[in-house]
């Protein structure tokens, strides 16, 4: 389910009096994978913890000062605090939760049982005290709060489960301050020089067709996995390990779910599959691993291995992870997006050569990937001329919905609308790699426009592929409500839209005549 799904239904009638559709504020839902973004002044990235519906970690950054949020996660593999810190850093998946904390002030981490507790309580989907604090020792965090404990500790329960996380880390010689979390607490830290930062922006986009997946192993375990991923709806291959000289190649899937029952059917498999489909997510679904050297040695190649018996929920929200954080998945919207400019050859607003004049007022600008240049509703003034990357262009619908409309690139104005009416901001857009930019005020802007009169058609020409563009997609994603009138929400914004374009073209004293003459001949014909 999507974040408004799960939000309605616990505020659905039968358990609450009030519904979600009967609170008066207008809410946005911004679904989150994995990802680095800004909100206000923070930057914020996602990763997916390990739970049996997909959860997502956070860390906030913000003045040099970061903090880590990870509850509701349980080990990717049993942790034996025994084997030492090292044991850890063999499964991949433990390596990069590691890796997302590292260097932390604040780590709030899943602390709900000790090792005791836990073998009778596998797969609820929650940490030990002794895997947070080598959490927090090996990604080097300076503080661990406790978090997440169990309902059935009493507060000196809790107490004495802080002082004997204390002691393990003593004995382990984990340098790491520790607590317990509890409700009005708060923690005070300086914020200091920020330098450069170690987090690599993703830029996750989903597939827009089911993802395809390869299901590997005998009968009876590709029946496992076919039942614990069919939800999903995902187009599956099966074939039996048997077959020799499979082109898996020629299946082209997204991801492969490889099930055995030794490390040695699983090593064998996976240098095969490497050859074979390289840069594609292997995970491993493979009976206890008897020693962690193994596990180590599948965890270099996999990236993903899962124990059986497996929770078909853990099963599919690692998959669905493992899918988010694919290089090809990355490279999709990129695709998407170039594809998207190719068709729509992008409309110069402003004539070449009024363009140096107008760049020169404009202050250059970059953002990152999953950074916002603006956002829908709020008050605009000056466009932004991209010189470089590209961006996605966004509207929130009717009923809430986020609609991709489009998608911008170098030579093209964004925020023309606010600029020339003064209006609110009426789209979000998103930068989807590194955009280059140069921000150019209102007025430098209407100047521009000004001094060349043909400019205002270059407007309406932009303005009219967008609009058009916005109407189909709005359209493809059923997202109109009818009116009493048999009109819609969408055409009266559209024809909003024109009439105050007709009153922009009015008070410029434009008409079709006094424009003709400049335009370019087409096939002998001169385009109006």
């Amino acid at each position: 389910m999507g974040l408004e799904e799960s939000l309605s239904g616990q505020m659905q009638y039968t358990y609450f009096p009030v519904r979600l559709g009967d609170l008066r504020s207008r809410i946005s839902f911004h679904e989150v994978g994995e990802d680095t973004f800004q909100a206000g002044k923070f930057q914020v990235a996602t990763q997916y913890l390990n739970h049996t519906c997909p959860a997502v970690g956070y860390r906030l950054t913000v003045g040099g000062v970061s903090v880590a949020y990870l509850s509701d996660h349980e080990p990717f593999w049993p942790h034996d605090s025994k084997l030492g810190r090292e044991d850890l850093l063999h499964h991949p998946a433990d390596r990069r939760h590691i890796a997302f904390a590292e260097g932390v002030d604040l780590l709030i981490h899943d602390a709900q049982y000790t090792d005791e507790e836990y073998p009778g309580r596998r797969g609820w989907d929650h940490s030990t005290v002794e895997y947070a604090v080598d959490v927090a020792a090996a990604a080097g965090a300076k503080r661990l709060a406790l978090f997440h404990h169990d309902p059935g500790r009493s507060d000196d329960a809790v107490d004495e489960l802080v002082s004997s996380a204390r002691r393990y880390a003593e004995a382990t010689h984990a340098n790491v301050d520790i607590f317990g979390a509890s409700e009005g607490k708060a923690i005070e830290m300086a914020e200091h020089d920020a330098g450069p930062t170690s987090l690599r922006p993703l830029v996750i986009a989903t597939p827009s067709a089911p993802a395809r997946i390869l299901l590997l192993g005998n009968e009876e375990r590709r029946r496992q996995l076919r039942g614990a991923l069919t939800p999903d709806a995902y187009r599956m291959n099966e074939a039996d390990l048997t077959e020799d000289g499979h082109d898996w190649a020629a299946l082209d899937p997204d991801l492969a779910v490889i099930a055995v029952a030794t490390v040695e059917d699983a090593t064998i498999l996976l240098r095969r599959l490497t050859r074979s489909l390289p840069d594609r997510p292997l995970v491993v679904v493979i009976d206890e691993v008897e020693n962690q050297l193994a596990l180590r040695h599948l965890g270099e190649i996999a990236s993903d291995v899962i124990g059986v018996p497996f929770f078909a929920p853990n099963l599919r929200a690692r998959v669905r992870a493992c899918l988010a954080r694919s290089p090809g998945n990355g490279r999709l919207e990129l695709t998407n997006a170039r594809q998207s400019l190719d068709t729509l050859a992008g409309v110069s607003v402003v004539p070449p050569d009024e363009l140096p004049a107008m760049l020169q007022t404009g202050a250059a600008c970059g953002f990152r990937p999953g950074e916002v240049l603006f956002q829908q509703g709020e008050t605009g003034s000056g466009v932004y001329f991209i010189r470089r990357g590209l961006a996605r262009v966004v509207v929130v619908a009717p009923d809430g919905g986020e609609v991709t409309v489009g998608y911008a690139g170098p030579g093209e104005i964004l925020g023309e609308m606010s600029a020339l009416d003064g209006s609110l901001r009426s789209a979000t857009v998103v930068a989807i790699e590194p955009v280059e930019a140069s921000y150019i005020t209102q007025e430098a802007f209407r100047e521009a426009i000004g001094r060349a009169p043909e400019a205002s058609l270059r407007v309406l020409q932009l303005l009219v592929r967008r609009l058009r563009a916005l109407d189909k997609r709005m359209g493809e994603s059923s997202l109109s409500h009818a009116l009493p009138s048999g009109g819609t929400d969408k055409d009266l914004d559209l024809e909003s839209k024109l009439k105050q374009l007709q009153s922009r073209i009015d008070e410029l004293g434009l008409t079709r005549e006094n424009l003709a003459w400049d335009l370019p001949e087409k096939g002998g014909v001169r385009t109006p």
